[in-house]
């Protein structure tokens, strides 16, 4: 099981849009594949047309006494992947973990996810846009930090917060992170973004940068309307041949 947490402090970036089409474009290529929503605002769980108050999510199995084992809130999407979803019972996580002294506090997610190493190929981590302790336990689980980023003037900002959490983390814990790679989102192909492009390459080791950027595509938005991944929604549009791509490389890695 390789473990993604898809990773930004800034919003409006494509985390939601990249966590859950590229566990599409996993899927498409025969592989298991969960989403896991991190966020309050449950964005992936509605993307992926599951939201459901009702039901148990990630709350009750980072929050519960006692904890609710993954396998018990995992649903199986219309769409072929599965997702640990999220409900607006997430908000106040933070601190109600911090409070939380009988459980360990970094290396929840980690304990829950564990007993699924043999159930799913990748596990798609959708992390809020903050470094909190739900992240923190996201990027301790993960094998592999994707960092989508929009391509504008601030873009290396955002990048190097990831990275110095990423680094401050590797001093104090043992983790599991192989390697921390960068995605370009909402691409125009303009000039201007190549200057960008080529600033943010230049600043990181050969390799970093995912060869495949994703276009910008009006689709991309529409489909978020309709609460269907793009690549459900517009199978064959620029945005969705990107995530293909991208699922290549990963594979490949």
């Amino acid at each position: 099981m390789h473990v993604i947490a898809v990773s930004n402090l800034k919003g409006g970036v494509g985390k939601t849009v990249t966590s859950v089409n590229l566990a599409l474009a996993l899927y498409e290529r025969g592989k298991r594949v969960l989403v896991v929503d991190l966020d309050s605002q449950c964005n992936a769980t509605q993307y992926l047309d599951s939201y459901d108050s009702s039901k148990p999510g990630v709350a009750e199995v980072l929050l519960g006494k006692p904890p609710l084992p993954a396998e018990k809130a995992i649903r199986t999407t219309s769409f072929g992947v599965d997702i640990l979803p999220a409900t607006f019972a997430l908000i106040g996580a933070t601190s109600a973990i911090q409070q939380d002294t009988l459980r360990s506090r970094d290396l929840r997610l980690w304990h829950s996810l564990t007993p699924l190493a043999d159930v799913y190929d990748y596990v798609l981590l959708d992390c809020p846009a903050d470094l909190d302790v739900i992240t923190i336990n996201a990027l301790l689980c993960a094998h592999t930090v994707l960092v989508p980023i929009k391509v504008d003037r601030f873009a290396l900002e955002a990048m190097t917060r990831v990275f110095e959490a990423v680094e401050s983390l590797k001093q104090s814990f043992d983790t599991h992170i192989i390697s921390v790679r960068v995605l370009f989102t909402v691409d125009e192909r303009v000039s201007a973004n190549q200057q960008v492009k080529e600033m943010v390459e230049s600043a990181l080791p050969h390799g970093r940068c995912f060869s495949t950027t994703i276009r910008k595509s009006v689709k991309v938005v529409e489909s978020t309307l309709q609460n269907s991944p793009l690549l459900i929604y517009a199978p064959r549009c620029v945005a969705s041949d990107d995530y293909r791509s991208i699922a290549e490389e990963l594979m490949q890695a």
